[in-house]
């Protein structure tokens, strides 16, 4: 019978070796800037606060509130983000007012 040979011959090379660490190092430092450098993107003005965007959502459901069979998500979410644009003031610089609820 013939033996098993060894197929996994380790290679005991200085440049060899020394290319590996090089490829582990660039690897850890890619990890380590992709962190760094996501929150980074994203800039704080771009923060919106809770309050903000509580009125926010409260006047464009009242705004546009729910009505079946007739298409208001959209409308509500147009509302809502030129209200957060707009730090939730009208564009003339006054207060927007939440529209006042029609009779039932």
């Amino acid at each position: 019978m013939i033996d098993k040979v060894e197929l996994s011959a380790k290679v005991e090379h200085p440049f060899i070796e020394g290319i590996a660490v090089m490829g582990k190092a660039i690897i850890v430092f890619a990890a380590i800037a992709i962190q760094l450098l996501i929150p980074a993107a994203v800039s704080p003005a771009a923060a919106v606060s809770a309050d903000l965007a509580n009125r926010c959502r409260t006047m464009a459901i009242k705004s546009h509130p729910p009505v079946p069979g007739k298409a208001y998500a959209q409308a509500e979410r147009d509302f809502f983000r030129n209200c957060v644009a707009r730090n939730g003031r009208a564009q003339d610089g006054a207060p927007l007012q939440t529209p006042a609820k029609p009779p039932d």
